[in-house]
């Protein structure tokens, strides 16, 4: 799978272990998500792969559980035996009722609903966006991740004012959270009983650097399948966002909108979020007391960032201690525990300057 280097490094390890060994989950075209293809895993090994991934799939189906019924509708999807790798999907009838059947039942799940929001990735034709934010609207109404993808959704229909007041709304909420971590605990609890027929060289999913060569455990195959799927279905687009408040809306209203939102949006749950938000900072808070904070922000994130790449890029598998944590601990406390146990600080020095500006 072709992946911009950068992605790969907002992401580390796990990332790339995800999209790679990932890839037979994710590849084929879907409605606003990234085409990938699995190209270095032998043939016979990721016919195998597929193989047991479709196996595990048709047994999900007798679940009574909903979310192991939306696992279970994918799973079938992507692994059918009759679909070449590449190849478009092609829900059938009976993956599309499989996964309305999911939602049915799982009325009152936000994971669920959160997935209908996404327009359920691959297979549309199961889903009813509009009423996955709705419910979302009602089983998550304090988190500003909903109002986002409303804004998105605006955005895309032409309708700015309806963009500007999801804005609004967000920037009154209490947290920001993006599902990518509860998709991808969905499908890593659904995968409990999966095993790997396949033993993949450490060195293939994590890098040719990889220091640690031990055999991949089976959590860790399970995780990384878990977070390609999250990450094929639960990133939102971001650039519109940007678009909106930079440069800064000379508009007292819109501005004190962006400003608002991006406040909570740095407290967000990924880094790709908090990455952007700082740098949009910069633009909404020009004219602001708060500037220097922002700036300082900024200048941290950039610091960690940089120290983060430095460190994978001498060893891949510097993470894979700390996938144990995943889901439970998020990117943002995954990165600063890496760079705590390896001695460095969270705070750059005080002579240190954003890469940009030397």
């Amino acid at each position: 799978m072709k992946v911009r280097a950068q992605n790969v490094l907002a992401y580390g390890a796990f990332f790339a272990g995800a999209v790679l060994v990932g890839g037979c989950i994710l590849a084929g075209d879907f409605s606003r998500y990234q085409k990938a293809q699995l190209t270095s895993i032998d043939p016979a090994d990721e016919k195998k792969l597929r193989a047991s991934f479709y196996e595990y799939a048709k047994q999900l189906e007798t679940s009574g559980n909903p979310r192991d019924l939306a696992v279970s509708a994918f799973l079938q999807v992507s692994n059918h035996p009759d679909r070449e790798l590449g190849t478009a999907f092609a829900p059938s009838a009976g993956n599309i009722a499989l996964l309305k059947k999911a939602l049915t039942h799982g009325q009152d799940d936000a994971t669920l609903a959160w997935l209908e929001a996404l327009d359920c990735g691959w297979m549309t034709d199961a889903c009813d966006k509009d009423a996955g934010l709705a419910r979302l609207l009602k089983l998550q109404p304090e988190n500003a991740a909903v109002d986002f993808f409303q804004f998105n959704e605006a955005h895309w229909a032409g309708n700015t004012e309806a963009a500007w007041k999801a804005l609004a709304n967000g920037g009154n909420k209490k947290y920001f959270s993006l599902p990518i971590d509860a998709i991808g605990t969905m499908y890593f609890e659904s995968l409990q009983n999966w095993r790997s027929p396949i033993t993949m060289n450490p060195g293939f999913v994590f890098g040719e650097n990889a220091k640690n060569i031990d055999p991949l455990t089976q959590d860790e195959y399970r995780k990384i399948e878990a977070f390609g799927y999250s990450i094929a279905l639960a990133i939102p687009a971001l650039q519109h966002y940007s678009e909106y408040c930079k440069p800064a809306p000379a508009d007292p209203g819109k501005l004190l909108a962006c400003q608002k939102f991006t406040t909570l949006f740095a407290t967000g749950n990924t880094r790709l979020s908090r990455g952007l938000d700082t740098n949009i900072a910069l633009s909404v808070f020009t004219q602001s007391p708060e500037k220097e904070k922002w700036q300082a922000l900024r200048t941290q994130y950039q610091w960690q960032f940089q120290q983060y790449s430095k460190l994978l890029a001498l060893d891949y598998s510097i993470e894979r201690k700390y996938l144990q944590q995943w889901p439970g601990m998020t990117e943002q406390a995954r990165l600063e525990l890496l760079l705590r146990d390896n001695g460095i600080a969270l705070i750059p020095p005080a002579d240190w300057s954003l890469p940009e500006q030397k």
